[in-house]
């Protein structure tokens, strides 16, 4: 199996580093493996990788005397086990948007479609553990984990990403993987292979556990609901349902109440208006771009009533459409 994460650095010195190198040292030695350094402006980046049939295994060691944007490309889509060990880290979208903070000891499961992405760090060292599970593999193992179906529903319905909650795990499946190296190393790589394997599937276990109990945070559980409703919102706003307040409580699993606040809460406006600023403005692009007639673009955007669109229109933009094209 191959990574499915490209660090983008750009014009960056990087170079091989021998086993014996990091042997002895404070940094983690992984065996049959490759071994990258790269330096940046900011500092460096040690990335260890070991590749199973099964699971794509990626040591990340990111050390930096200022804060460092690290661009980075996902080949195609799948799923990922992150592992936080040490430090803290910022993740975000091509445009900044941020989809995810994460601290030391935070495991997180997420699907993640192609794309261009960004990590964020601040000053200090961060460390990190990569898992990538095959998507066959990860797809069965997950048929009957109820946990798993919002990951399995972003990746049917194409979706850009999605997180489920994180779990205070990470330090302690990254000490049960250390423990696979002197004692596997010694035994061959047939063994050590097995035991990659082994605990790849033993990881998702821990962390299924962990979901099932809640023993999760809950402020991340808030930030990734919420991150759900609006990018369903942004979707689908030409659809009568986006204004359906007990529809969208009922469809995400939430009392009418906690929706209505987890909107605001994004958009710092009620569900009406924003879906309302959505139409609008796709509207007078609409009417800026064509020559369609106002009645089909109203309709277009999801406006039924073309006299009430074109009253919201003007209280919008301070001229009514069939001023735009003029």
């Amino acid at each position: 199996m191959k990574s499915k994460v490209d660090l983008l650095l750009g014009n960056v010195t990087s170079g091989e580093l021998s086993k014996a190198e990091l042997n002895g040292t404070q940094h983690l030695a992984l065996p049959y493996g490759g071994v990258q350094k790269m330096t940046l402006d900011e500092g460096y980046i040690i990335v260890q990788s070991y590749s199973n049939y099964l699971v794509f295994v990626e040591h990340f060691e990111v050390t930096v005397t200022q804060t460092a944007i690290i661009d980075l490309r996902i080949n195609s889509p799948g799923f990922f086990l992150f592992l936080m060990v040490s430090g803290s880290s910022i993740f975000e979208d091509h445009k900044r948007k941020r989809i995810s903070e994460t601290d030391g000891n935070s495991c997180a499961l997420t699907y993640l479609n192609a794309g261009f992405y960004k990590r964020v760090f601040l000053p200090g060292t961060h460390r990190m553990l990569l898992l990538t599970y095959r998507d066959e593999f990860f797809l069965k193992r997950a048929e009957f984990v109820p946990e798993f179906t919002p990951l399995i529903r972003s990746f049917l319905m194409k979706e850009a990403f999605f997180s489920l909650p994180q779990c205070p795990i990470s330090i302690g499946l990254f000490n049960a993987f250390k423990k696979l190296i002197p004692t596997e190393v010694q035994s061959g790589y047939l063994k050590f292979n097995a035991a990659v394997q082994n605990y790849g599937d033993e990881c998702l276990d821990k962390y299924q556990k962990h979901l099932e109990d809640r023993h999760y945070d809950l402020s991340t559980v808030q930030r990734m609901k919420m991150l759900e409703i609006s990018e369903y919102i942004k979707k689908s706003y030409v659809s009568n349902d986006t204004k359906n307040i007990s529809f969208l409580a009922n469809k995400f699993g939430l009392s009418v109440r906690s929706l209505e606040r987890l909107v605001f809460k994004a958009f710092q406006l009620p569900l009406n208006k924003q879906v309302n600023e959505f139409r609008l403005s796709s509207s007078i692009v609409a009417l800026m771009s064509s020559d369609r007639p106002i009645a089909e673009i109203a309709r277009s955007v999801g406006f039924k009533d073309v006299n009430y669109f074109s009253r919201a229109f003007k209280r919008r933009f301070g001229v009514p459409p069939s001023e735009i094209r003029q």
